[in-house]
């Protein structure tokens, strides 16, 4: 069985207020795909997002990662394997990721190669990690594809985005 599920961030800013601050308001969104197996009907679930990138709204980008991450937690049982992962603008050192961590989630990538890649976005001006595989319960990567800095900007010739993508192998424990 498979079950979509969308966030809209801006629908949720126009219920938690009649008049939310206008910096809240953006065009963000989450989705969530959940799967069931069928032999035991554990559900694991995927969250993928793209988070607020402008650099004078942290506070904005944080209130949208604890948004998405209480919305998904609501939509599953608290046993079930959750994986939340996507462009979150934010480097390893914020307020973001400590939270992810601090709540129980761990970093994929970190968790197989000891620590985040050392850039997944660079452009011509900008470089760093912005993008994360965040995983909680019952759930671990494996393995993974290692992330080299590429030796040009992006996207380029060999890459259509200006991401590099987190390619990583997870496994969950199944309950019998």
């Amino acid at each position: 069985m498979k079950e979509q599920q969308a966030l809209y961030l801006d629908d949720y800013v126009k219920t938690v207020s009649p008049k939310p601050p206008h910096e809240f308001w953006s065009n963000e969104v989450a989705l969530m795909q959940s799967l069931k197996l069928k032999s035991t009907q554990q559900q694991v679930h995927f969250v993928t997002t793209h988070l607020l990138g402008h650099p004078a709204k942290r506070h904005v980008r944080d209130w949208q990662a604890q948004v998405i991450t209480d919305w998904a937690m609501t939509l599953c049982s608290p046993s079930d394997p959750l994986v939340i992962c996507g462009d979150m603008n934010a480097a390893p050192d914020s307020d973001l990721y400590s939270n992810f961590n601090s709540g129980g989630f761990s970093s994929g990538y970190a968790s197989v190669f000891g620590s985040e890649p050392p850039v997944t976005f660079l452009t011509e001006t900008i470089r760093g990690t912005m993008d994360y595989m965040f995983l909680k319960g019952p759930i671990r990567a494996t393995a993974g594809v290692k992330i080299d800095t590429p030796a040009a900007a992006l996207p380029s010739g060999s890459s259509g985005s200006d991401h590099l993508p987190l390619i990583l192998d997870i496994t969950y424990n199944i309950t019998e």
